[in-house]
């Protein structure tokens, strides 16, 4: 099963809709709807970078579909941030961690303040998730103030080709092994829906107990 199937599986997120069917239209809702429209803000952007893809077929285009293919990516990856920090909002309030709401970010702080809390099993899992996507989040916050992406041109006939990357960081711990654009954000996205569907399975027992 490809990356791209697996995300239609891991899309359901079963154990985060049976938890927001439980604490019902609390302000922690909004948060974790948030959460969802994001991914799917990304997943579009994701699969409008494909299409520029696609649509590279000729010299005359190429700065334009190179420039979009930059754009979609860049933006995916602001994307994905937003909506780790959605996440973190909702974790905030459901857990009671009283981190002010406009500086609630998916973090350090997040986690030391679930374990404060005595979660300490999601608090372990999201710091896990932070190690392991260390190249995420700093490739994250260079976009801020630099390009990184980078282009490849092939000449395979009929079609001119272009393949686009992620810059690999040598500060960053993990860095993954594929960072072509799409390979690599769907990867991402897979491990969100994994660590979302997680976090809530654990609560949801929580409740339940």
């Amino acid at each position: 099963m490809s990356i791209k199937e697996r995300q239609t599986e891991v899309k359901k997120l079963a154990h985060l809709q049976k938890f927001q069917e439980a604490i019902g239209n609390s302000g922690i809702k909004k948060h974790l709807d948030s959460f969802k429209e994001n991914l799917d803000f990304a997943r579009y952007f994701v699969e409008r970078y494909e299409e520029g893809e696609r649509q590279y077929n000729t010299i005359s285009q190429e700065h334009d579909i190179a420039l979009i293919l930059k754009a979609n990516a860049t933006a995916a990856i602001f994307i994905f941030k937003s909506a780790l920090d959605c996440l973190a909002g909702g974790l905030n309030k459901h857990c009671v961690l009283e981190i002010t709401e406009h500086k609630v970010y998916f973090d350090e702080r997040l986690w030391k303040r679930l374990k404060e809390r005595n979660y300490e099993s999601i608090a372990k899992r999201i710091n896990c998730f932070l190690n392991e996507n260390d190249y995420f989040f700093k490739l994250r916050n260079l976009i801020t103030h630099n390009v990184v992406v980078s282009a490849k041109y092939g000449l395979e006939l009929p079609a001119t080709k272009i393949k686009m990357s992620f810059q690999p960081l040598p500060n960053a711990k993990k860095i993954p092994a594929n960072l072509e654009v799409s390979s690599y954000c769907y990867a991402l996205m897979d491990k969100i829906y994994e660590l979302a569907e997680d976090i809530f399975k654990r609560l949801c027992a929580e409740m339940e107990n």
